[in-house]
């Protein structure tokens, strides 16, 4: 089965999506997963260097939720939803 991740909200964190012996992002997913479908998705804390071009980034959850990027920070649950404490 292919490899589909598509218009979601993850933390870059120490390496991303990487694999063992293989560089992070891109280079993981050809490795991995050749067909994989990795569109619209924001990284908090990537570098834009790493993964596909349709990629968004963003320091913090709270500067992505103050983007206009389409994403609904209301339906992540509450752990990692931005508070009002929190934005700019």
């Amino acid at each position: 089965m292919d490899f589909v991740f598509t218009n979601n909200i993850m933390a870059q964190n120490a390496y991303g999506i990487v694999g063992t012996g293989i560089a992070p992002g891109i280079q993981s997913l050809d490795a991995y997963f050749p067909k994989a479908i990795f569109k619209k998705n924001v990284i908090v804390g990537g570098s834009a260097d790493h993964y596909p071009r349709d990629t968004f980034f963003g320091g913090s959850f709270a500067e992505v939720h103050g983007t206009n990027l389409g994403v609904d920070l209301g339906a992540l649950p509450a752990a990692i939803r931005p508070t009002p404490d929190h934005r700019r």
